[in-house]
């Protein structure tokens, strides 16, 4: 049964009845783990409903993976301009260390699109302090990017700092030198619209700074780090367009 909490409604279904709603509904990251055997038992009604909605990613569609260290979530999202599913699979280190397992169990939220964005945003790592440093994007070509991020990296300060002033800058940006430093967490959102080829992505990596958004446009890469509160706003922004492309399509079809 789905319960109030924060934006949405939510339930806990365990891999069997997982199983049962979806069956080879979905061959995507969500799928039943291998070997389930699907429940007996009807399923909720309210919680079916929000997971095949979910799954099927209706008319706008999300998928988000998002983790610290070895531990994340996998996330994918189905709206209908009127209501949103959301399915959750946790994801751990597996005991043998080769990396992170699937847990069982499945989190299935039901909420609308005026919520979509909190609830997106809950499904990223708290970003813990944040370091001040200049907020301007840093727009630099890829190859650029990538040589001073190795060279940062690997302690050459001379190679970075030529690096940097090859692409314009007096020093190397601090939020290369940052990223260079190390990262503690990462999310990545992938939105597309039925009907249309494009998908639209965004990436996030956490370094001391806080998040730093990462964005290629041609051969070039831009670096902006971002609070919560603008990713949330970048976030209304993005998603905005493609309920707006949806809407659109769904006029057309009329």
């Amino acid at each position: 049964m789905l319960e109030p909490s924060g934006t949405a409604l939510r339930a806990r279904v365990d891999e069997p009845d997982w199983a049962a709603i979806v069956g080879d509904h979905t061959t995507s990251s969500l799928a039943p783990l291998p070997g389930t055997p699907a429940s007996t038992v009807a399923a909720d009604p309210a919680v079916a409903e929000a997971a095949l909605l979910a799954v099927d990613m209706g008319v706008v569609g999300i998928t988000l993976v998002s983790g610290r260290g070895d531990r994340g979530v996998l996330a994918q999202v189905g709206c209908d301009l009127r209501s949103v599913g959301i399915a959750v699979r946790a994801l751990v280190p597996a005991d043998d260390g080769s990396g992170p397992v699937a847990v069982p169990g499945i989190e299935i939220s039901a909420t609308v699109p005026e919520h979509l964005v909190a609830e997106i945003l809950r499904l990223l790592p708290a970003a813990g302090l944040q370091r001040h440093t200049p907020a301007d994007p840093v727009t630099l070509p890829y190859e650029a990017s990538l040589s001073l991020f190795l060279a940062l990296t690997t302690g050459d300060h001379a190679l970075a700092q030529h690096v940097a002033q090859q692409a314009g800058f007096a020093e190397p940006p601090e939020v290369l030198v940052a990223l260079a430093a190390g990262t503690t967490a990462s999310a990545s959102l992938t939105v597309h619209v039925a009907g249309h080829r494009e998908q639209k992505l965004r990436q996030w990596l956490l370094a001391d700074v806080g998040w730093v958004a990462v964005s290629t446009q041609g051969s070039r890469v831009t670096h902006t780090v971002r609070s919560r509160a603008e990713i949330g706003h970048d976030l209304v922004d993005l998603l905005a367009g493609a309920f707006e492309a949806a809407a659109r399509d769904g006029d057309h079809d009329g």
